[in-house]
């Protein structure tokens, strides 16, 4: 994992030695047993068996080349995801371990911050290499900033915010806004709206963790409206609510070019996934939806599953994690979906309040169905 050397495990002591593998002395990373039912980090075993002819470091028994396999013990793998560390980048505490690489690419502001060509789902089309040549074209209002360097900053005349723009395979523009204030003015959200959006034809715009007021949502929504190629949207942690979501969504309707909506830790709550759920009954366009973090319950639950058992067949990805409201009461209307819809790629329901039965139903459901294609993160 590349975020393993960014944190660190707090109150080790405490940890349970269960979890710990007896190589590093450290909680298991991609666990593997062994034929002797032994397990280790698979990192550390592959290089123990490397050195140490083949033998098992607990017992010496002979391991047969390709014998270790990975642990998948739901309930083992939930405790080690449990483990609480933290970050070295920003000090941050109390971090699951499960959660650590989301802190790192949506929370941490010594990472957040810097513009990059990968989104959200990492799935941006055109993800490949970044071409040598970048937007170097000057915003009304802006003066352009270190403009040697591969990513141009823009800065907006007698403001603080910057504008990172940047260009991939010669025809993405990706906009990142960073704001001292942590707050986007009007002028700021109708810069971003008319002339990334429309006039620069931009593709992915990221507004991540800056307030947005609801008058200031209706300038984005009016930019939606218009004939744009934007196909990826990301509005986490900008202080949404259920009013802002009704706004925004008004117009996602019958938009048919944006594919990715990043809603992240918006305070929504199931009167904003009412407003959703009315928006992907028509929009034919979205491929992925991220509400994560919010306040859905187990009845926003319930009208999702409707609509995406009777009127959506086009989104793949849907993220419902963190929502503490979800508990096991969800676990009829989550097997609906996996038993009735059949275009959902990825549902992930982590950090949620599903700690009973809920889990072991939902898998069941998946295997009894034969959605092998269908990958669920509980």
């Amino acid at each position: 994992m590349a975020s393993v050397n960014k944190y660190e495990y707090e109150n080790e002591q405490s940890i349970d030695k269960n979890l710990q593998c007896i190589i590093c002395n450290e909680p298991f990373i991609d666990p593997v047993v062994t034929p002797c039912h032994h397990s280790f980090c698979r990192q550390c075993l592959d290089k123990w068996l490397q050195n140490y002819n083949s033998t098992c470091p607990t017992c010496r028994e002979k391991i047969p080349r390709n014998s270790p396999v990975p642990i998948t013990l739901l309930s083992f793998l939930c405790m080690l995801n449990q483990i609480l560390v933290k970050c070295k980048l920003c000090g941050q505490s109390n971090i699951q371990r499960g959660n650590f690489q989301d802190h790192i690419d949506r929370n941490c502001p010594k990472t957040i911050d810097s513009c990059s060509s990968t989104n959200l789902w990492n799935e941006l089309p055109g993800k490949t290499e970044t071409s040598s040549s970048t937007c170097t074209s000057q915003l009304s209002g802006y003066e352009l900033i270190e403009s040697n360097t591969t990513t141009p900053r823009l800065r907006m005349t007698e403001h603080d915010s910057i504008f990172h723009v940047q260009q991939i395979n010669g025809n993405i523009i990706i906009m990142h806004v960073k704001s001292e204030r942590n707050h986007l003015s009007g002028q700021e959200i109708a810069v971003a709206s008319r002339e990334v959006i429309i006039n620069k034809e931009c593709t992915h715009l990221n507004l991540f963790d800056h307030q947005i007021l609801p008058e200031n949502v209706s300038l984005i929504a009016s930019a939606l409206s218009a004939d744009t190629l934007l196909t990826s949207l990301e509005l986490g942690k900008c202080s949404l609510n259920d009013s802002g979501v009704r706004i925004l969504v008004e117009s996602l309707s019958m938009q048919n070019s944006l594919k990715c909506l990043d809603l992240y830790d918006n305070s929504i709550t199931d009167i904003g996934a009412e407003y959703l759920v009315e928006m992907l009954r028509t929009n034919k366009s979205l491929t992925q939806l991220k509400v994560a973090y919010n306040k859905i319950s187990n009845e926003g639950v319930e009208i999702l599953a409707h609509v995406l058992i009777h009127n959506n067949s086009t989104l793949k990805r849907l993220s419902l994690a963190g929502n503490k409201l979800i508990d096991d009461s969800s676990s009829d209307s989550i097997c609906n979906i996996i038993r009735l819809n059949q275009a959902l790629k990825m549902l992930n329901i982590e950090d949620c309040n599903l700690i009973s039965y809920g889990p072991p139903v939902i898998l069941l459901c998946k295997l009894t169905n034969f959605r092998l294609n269908l990958e669920i993160l509980l």
